[in-house]
């Protein structure tokens, strides 16, 4: 089918189901995604944050620092999407993997699923139908009745059955009267065409191209949401939801929804316990390597582009051993070991493929990520080979970018936009090292500002190249790696990557960078003036547990920020 005939295809199932495809609910949002008129029901006592929300403001929007704002309509991302058909229907082809790149959302730095462009209509029905024809294969497994029923009004009632079951699991919450009707009606037409396996393979296709799937916005129009001095408190399903995608960056599984089903994702003690399951499962680990890998920047290290006549060992399965290693490391140090922000600086234990060990200089006989000694030279997350891989130059290291990334990162400084008249560094040559090179571009007038802060942090990479492995000379000189970060109010000097590590391990600053950095992903959105009781509440408990992530998570999850948003432009509420 041609690609018009598929956007076709798209906006005519939504159309037949009653869905609108199109459009933003809301304010929107350019950069990701929009703020949604609706809301859902809840109960229960008040999450902490820090007291009231706050007096109210013009329209009824309650102000002050705990007076969190509205939340930001998306598409689910690609790694969501995998997960959640992996969840959903057994299904671990990865079809996400061939969508368009994610785009940042409301300018937090981490992604979402972009607008639907003609491109990704496409994308998203080939993925639906591929997925609903591969769920035949064990269709049973997937029906209430367990068996394919031959008596036509046993398969009416099993789909019926099947409708509101998968309904419930698809769409992340009990569906409406009105989304009943359309998709009973659409499989009744879809079997007077087919037969019943195929009827419910259409369903499960318009199920996947619907944007109650597609749309991490799970609102219950069935009952009016709940207001809370006019803020809007998200109910169990939503919960149950909004802890998912947060800890396992997928959907609820079926003791989440019994949860929800009896309202019991509600109170703060409530919404802790199910945080502190979910984080105890396997399925954690998938979304802490996701934030890492988006807190650094690595989600498209397999198309950096690197220059092979300088680095030839560098190619996609070398690539992928880098992001393995990343991901498995911050697995290993926050959901299996001690959960300590400082581990992740610090730490040279690590996993290393036959791949990556050439790079570092090490014998490792395994096509796997192993658990791995990385020794003196190398110490936490910032000197693998994925980060300092994916912020070097084609051909050689580059402290700037390296520099950059950690300064607005890690010790969230906000450094201004560059004047357009910054000159080039000079390019290589044989007596010139990196550093000689950078530190005379650091001397023109109008790349100061900038450059003062983040070359000092990058001069500490010098001794890692431009895939990571470890140097000691660069244009015939003895790399000097000195260098210092400016953080809790003054200047740290530190002589090399691995103290550099050690300094933002025991940085208020870097742990307070570290609480905007996870409400953000949460949220996806930057944080307000109005998060700022949550981040507090954060900050707090995270440095009463010695910076332990886990706990960051856990506390994140009672906030205001995090449990109620505020009335979105537009919407009237009973």
């Amino acid at each position: 089918m041609a690609k018009h005939g598929k956007l076709t295809a798209l906006v005519a199932t939504c159309a037949l189901l009653g869905f609108g495809c199109t459009g933003t609910v809301g304010a929107p949002d350019t950069n990701g995604g929009s703020t949604p008129a609706g809301g859902g029901p809840g109960g229960g006592p008040r999450p902490p944050g820090g007291g009231g929300p706050g007096p109210i403001g013009p329209g009824g929007a309650p102000t002050g620092p705990d007076a969190p704002g509205p939340a930001v309509f998306h598409r689910l991302s690609r790694t969501e999407y995998n997960n959640t058909v992996r969840d959903l229907l057994g299904d671990n082809t990865r079809p996400a993997d061939k969508f368009a790149s994610d785009q940042e959302s409301a300018k937090s730095g981490y992604a979402t699923g972009g607008t639907v462009a003609e491109v990704d209509a496409s994308n998203l029905y080939e993925a639906a139908t591929t997925l609903a024809t591969n769920a035949m294969a064990h269709l049973a497994d997937l029906l209430p009745c367990k068996s394919l029923p031959a008596a036509a009004a046993d398969q009416d009632a099993c789909a019926k059955q099947f409708i509101a079951q998968f309904g419930k699991r698809a769409y992340r919450r009990p569906l409406t009267a009105d989304e009943t009707a359309g998709l009973t009606a659409f499989y009744t037409q879809s079997k007077a065409a087919a037969d019943f396996p195929n009827a419910v393979r259409l369903v499960i296709s318009a199920m996947l191209l619907s944007p109650q799937f597609l749309y991490r916005w799970e609102v219950d129009s069935t009952k009016a949401p709940v207001r809370e001095n006019n803020l809007i408190r998200y109910n169990s399903y939503e919960m149950a939801s909004r802890l998912s995608y947060l800890i396992w960056a997928s959907m609820p599984d079926d003791a989440a929804f019994a949860l929800a089903d009896g309202n019991k994702i509600s109170t703060p003690d409530q919404i802790e316990a199910e945080a502190r399951r979910l984080l105890k499962d396997p399925k954690a680990k998938v979304a802490i390597g996701d934030f890492f890998t988006q807190w650094l920047g690595l989600t498209d290290l397999r198309s950096v582009a690197k220059d092979t006549s300088i680095y030839p060992s560098f190619t996609p399965d070398l690539a992928n051993s880098m992001v393995a290693e990343t991901a498995a490391f911050t697995a290993a140090s926050v959901i299996d070991g001690d959960g300590k922000l400082g581990t992740v600086f610090t730490s040279n234990k690590s996993f290393v493929d036959t791949n990556l060990a050439k790079v570092y200089g090490l014998t490792v006989a395994s096509p796997t990520p192993t658990a791995t000694d990385l020794g003196a030279q190398r110490g936490g997350i910032l000197t693998q080979a994925a980060f300092l891989t994916q912020h070097a130059s084609p051909g050689e290291s580059n402290p700037v970018r390296r520099g950059k990334i950690i300064a607005e990162r890690v010790a969230c400084v906000e450094v201004p936009s560059p004047p357009d008249n910054v000159p080039d560094p000079k390019p290589p040559a044989p007596n010139l090292s990196v550093r000689d090179r950078f530190s005379e571009h650091d001397t023109n007038p109008c790349a100061t500002a900038c450059h003062s802060v983040f070359d000092p942090i990058g001069f500490t990479f010098g001794n890692y190249d431009g895939i990571g492995a470890y140097q000691t000379m660069d244009g015939g000189k003895v790399i000097d790696a000195s260098g210092s970060i400016k953080i809790d109010g003054g200047t740290k000097a530190v002589n090399n990557a691995i103290e550099l590590g050690t300094a933002l391990a025991g940085s208020q600053d870097v742990a307070n960078c570290m609480t905007k950095q996870f409400l953000r992903y949460a949220l996806k959105r930057h944080e307000g003036a109005g998060d700022e009781a949550s981040l507090s509440a954060i900050s707090t408990a995270f440095a009463g547990k010695q910076n332990n992530l886990r706990e960051l998570i856990v506390a994140l999850t009672k906030t205001r920020a995090f449990t109620h948003r505020k009335q979105s432009d537009g919407e009237v509420l009973p």
